[in-house]
């Protein structure tokens, strides 16, 4: 599968850009677009409605296509990441079955019974958020 290819890097994002006209957020901009162009003639209006949905679809596309780019290249560095986590999981693994386990044994860390309240949902959060999903394109 090619990550760069026109579907995943054009066509893919400027769908979803086009397709964020109908969510509750866009909803606002294109009122008040509507109420600027009320008091003008029918031709006048669709003439600036069809130029404020074109720009707004460019810009929200172009902003697909460079998620798309930076998305593609982190996923170099997001296997890179997978391989040194296996290395160290295999790591762990090598020692549990060798009875070297215990040497690794040792509390480091913020200890999870202190973490109460806010403070300690933010902490885990933060704790929780250094880990790396699995891709659906692997």
């Amino acid at each position: 599968m090619n990550g760069l290819s026109f579907f995943n890097l054009v066509a893919l994002p400027l769908f979803f850009g086009l397709f964020g006209f109908i969510e509750p957020c866009s909803f606002g901009s294109t009122l008040v677009m509507v109420k600027r162009v009320e008091a003008r003639t029918a031709a006048q209006k669709v003439a600036h409605m069809v130029a404020f949905a074109t720009s707004r679809a460019l810009l929200i596309g172009s902003l697909g296509v460079a998620a798309a780019l930076a998305g593609t290249m982190f996923f170099g560095f997001q296997t890179g990441a997978w391989f040194v986590l296996g290395v160290g999981y295999v790591a762990l693994g090598l020692a549990y079955f060798s009875g070297h386990a215990a040497r690794l044994m040792r509390s480091f860390g913020p200890r999870l019974n202190r973490l109460q309240g806010k403070g300690g949902a933010v902490m885990l959060g933060l704790i929780f958020g250094r880990s790396i999903p699995a891709s659906p394109l692997t």
